[in-house]
C-alpha cells in the first residue's frame, strides 16, 4: 500500500468509534474505542488464568498461535457480575504494538462522533487515581464514554496495564 493510501485510510477512521455496553439491561452505559485500534471482535473462549496479575486481568487466550492478555472491563470499573452472559464477547485491540483482549457485555455499533461533540471528562478520579475516560461523546441524545485505551492495554511480558 502506498504511503498516501495509508494516510487516506487513517483519515477516514478519524472520529470513528466502536461502541459497546457494560452493565445490565436496566442499568447500562455505552462506551467507545477509537476504531483504528480494533483488530477484531471474537466470541468468548477459554481464558487461561495467570498467577500474580492485577485482578482485572483474567488471564490469556491463544488467538491463532498468539498469546493475548484479556482484561475484564467490568472488574476495571468495579462493577458486579453481569446477569446476561450470552452477549459477552472480546474486543481485540492493538495499542502501540501491544495486543489485548477486552471483555464487554454487548457490542453496539461503529459510529462517527465529530470533535465538536466530544468534551473533556469531568475532573474526577477513579478508585486507583487513573482516568479511564479520555472524552465524553454526544451522539444525538446518547452519552458515550470514550475510553483511554492506554489504561487497559497489557503486555504479556510485564502483565501490568
Amino acid at each position: 500500500m502506498e504511503e498516501v493510501e495509508v494516510e487516506e485510510a487513517e483519515n477516514m477512521m478519524d472520529g470513528m468509534y466502536l461502541t459497546f455496553a457494560l452493565g445490565n439491561e436496566a442499568d447500562f452505559q455505552v462506551y467507545g474505542l477509537e476504531i483504528c485500534h480494533v483488530i477484531e471482535i471474537i466470541q468468548m473462549q477459554r481464558i487461561t488464568k495467570v498467577p500474580d496479575v492485577d485482578a482485572c486481568i483474567l488471564g490469556v487466550i491463544n488467538l491463532r498461535g498468539k498469546v493475548i492478555p484479556v482484561v475484564d472491563l467490568r472488574a476495571s470499573f468495579i462493577m458486579g457480575p453481569a446477569h446476561d452472559q450470552v452477549r459477552k464477547c472480546i474486543i481485540v485491540v492493538d495499542f502501540e504494538g501491544l495486543e489485548t483482549g477486552l471483555i464487554v457485555d454487548e457490542m453496539r455499533d461503529v459510529v462517527y462522533i465529530s470533535e465538536e461533540n466530544i468534551q473533556e471528562p469531568p475532573a474526577t478520579r477513579d478508585y486507583k487515581g487513573k482516568n479511564f475516560v479520555q472524552g465524553i461523546g454526544k451522539l444525538n441524545e446518547e452519552i458515550i464514554l470514550l475510553l483511554d485505551l492506554a489504561r487497559f492495554v497489557v503486555s504479556t511480558e510485564t502483565a501490568e496495564p
